[in-house]
């Protein structure tokens, strides 16, 4: 009797253990591998404890280099050359040269990093009037209560510069709360269900069709666990490395 409770003990403690390492693999921040043209996607965030959330938003990454205080991106056109834009720091905020808006960073500076590395945020205070100027340049002048509203939105954003040499843009706009099993590994969420599962560090959700998953990967995740998830943008691969010519 007194061995056959200990067995008992020792499976509930051993299933829990599994149990508790099983939600730890799973709660965060999951990004759609696969997103539209325009860069909009799902973002799933588990919570410890069963709840969820489902955001629908703008997630791009895409690549950057540092050439002095120069940033070069991907280009604008098909074709063209990398974009460049100068910046300036100050402290823990940064400004493109000729833009009004202003970056404040979130949390620390990452120690022996480049300034530039971390997490940021538009200042609320100076979005407006770069809005306001944006627009009159494209020849589409709005007052300041329309500025406003846009930059109710803009405002959301947020940007990661990583020393690997990643942008992550974030973009949250509606979002849907939900409830999962982790032992079923169902969610359920704004009147549907699927089932879930983690297969090589990817979330592979399974579609309405029940024969097709669509896969995300974490919002963390490093420039090479991005290119081996192949994030696409409609039919086109992210454009995660610069040119080689």
């Amino acid at each position: 009797m007194r061995k056959l409770l200990l067995l008992t003990i020792l499976f509930s403690v051993s299933t829990l253990n599994a149990s508790t390492l099983r939600e730890r693999e799973l709660v965060g921040t999951w990004l759609a591998v696969q997103r539209s043209s325009g860069g909009l996607g799902t973002i799933i965030t588990f919570n410890a404890g069963g709840s969820l959330e489902e955001t629908m938003g703008a997630i791009v990454e895409s690549w950057y280099r540092m050439e002095g205080d120069t940033m070069l991106g991907p280009a604008a056109t098909v074709n063209g050359k990398p974009t460049a834009m100068q910046i300036r720091f100050d402290g823990d905020t940064f400004q493109k040269v000729g833009d009004q808006a202003r970056w404040v960073r979130i949390g620390k500076a990452k120690s022996g990093a480049p300034a530039i590395v971390g997490v940021w945020r538009l200042d609320p205070g100076t979005t407006v009037k770069s809005i306001a100027e944006t627009q009159k340049k494209a020849g589409n002048p709005v007052d300041e209560e329309a500025a406003k509203k846009i930059a109710e939105t803009t405002n959301k954003q947020t940007v990661e510069y990583t020393r690997d040499g990643l942008i992550k843009f974030r973009l949250p706009m509606l979002t849907t709360p939900g409830t999962y099993d982790l032992a079923a590994q169902t969610f359920a969420l704004g009147g549907r269900s699927a089932h879930f599962r983690l297969q090589n560090g990817l979330l592979l959700v399974m579609r309405p069709d029940g024969k097709t998953e669509d896969a995300y990967i974490r919002a963390d995740a490093t420039k090479e666990q991005f290119k081996r998830a192949g994030i696409r943008y409609g039919d086109k691969p992210a454009e995660l490395e610069p040119p080689s010519h």
